[in-house]
Formats: structure tokens, C-alpha cells, sequence
């Protein structure tokens, strides 16, 4: 799912990359602006700057919006000297994009693959013969 938000000569994209991540474009922003997230309000939602981040950014921007919803404050000064890649034009507005995830969700996919990786060493441990071994 993808939606254009047109709000004070700023562009919003959301994309849904799954129930748990979504990727956000923002295009000409000049001021600080909020960002309502309509999903049920919980600190674990996170701002990331790109996919492989490890550590999210802006938490202290989080809020609880419309007594249910995240919301965030995008203010371009601060996002573009905390890690964002913003690109400015000639009108003093920068764009820039971010991820937003359910931290439990990441925490959950880092465990699988970790038990995933246990659980084939253990079966090469066990599975191949040992030289030494008489039968």
C-alpha cells in the first residue's frame, strides 16, 4: 500500500512493507512538521534511517497522537544532523526517507536467525561421523 500525502507543499509516501515496517518518503520540507502514524500508540514503534540501521533515531520526537495513534516530530534541522540523508534544494527544503518498525518484530526476526544458525551447527556436530570413532 502506498499513499501521497499532500500538506503544506510537503509530500508524504507511505509504503507498507509488511504489518511491522513501513517506508516513509517526505519531499520539500521547509518547517517542522508532525507525522501522525495510525497505528494504536506503543514506544516500541522506531524511526530508522535506513534498513540496516541499528540504533533508531528521533525517540525523543515520539509522541502519542489523537489519544491512540504514534506521532512524531519532523523537524528538518534536527533530522538532517542526526544521521537522516537529507538532500536540500534551492528553497531551503530538504527531502529525505526512513524506515518505521515494531521493535519486537526486529528483535524477533534477529532470535529466529539465531536460533536457526544453533540449530544447524548443532546438526553438522552431531550429524558427521567423528574420525576417531570405532564401530
Amino acid at each position: 500500500i502506498t499513499t501521497w500525502s499532500y500538506v503544506r507543499r510537503y509530500y508524504i509516501r507511505f509504503s507498507r512493507i509488511n504489518p511491522t515496517k513501513y517506508f516513509v518518503e517526505v519531499n520539500n520540507l521547509k518547517e517542522v512538521a508532525i507525522l501522525a502514524f495510525l497505528e494504536n500508540y506503543n514506544s516500541s514503534w522506531k524511526i530508522y534511517p535506513d534498513s540496516s540501521a541499528r540504533k533508531p533515531l528521533i525517540e525523543s520526537e515520539h509522541f502519542k497522537i489523537n489519544y491512540y495513534a504514534n506521532g512524531w516530530f519532523l523537524d528538518p534541522k534536527v533530522l538532517c544532523n542526526s544521521g537522516f540523508k537529507c538532500q536540500k534544494d534551492l528553497h531551503d527544503s530538504v527531502s529525505f526517507s526512513f524506515n518505521i518498525e515494531f521493535l519486537p518484530q526486529r528483535k524477533f526476526y534477529q532470535g529466529s536467525w539465531i536460533t536457526v544458525s544453533f540449530i544447524i551447527f548443532l546438526a553438522v556436530i552431531f550429524l558427521i561421523p567423528k574420525k576417531n570413532d570405532k564401530k
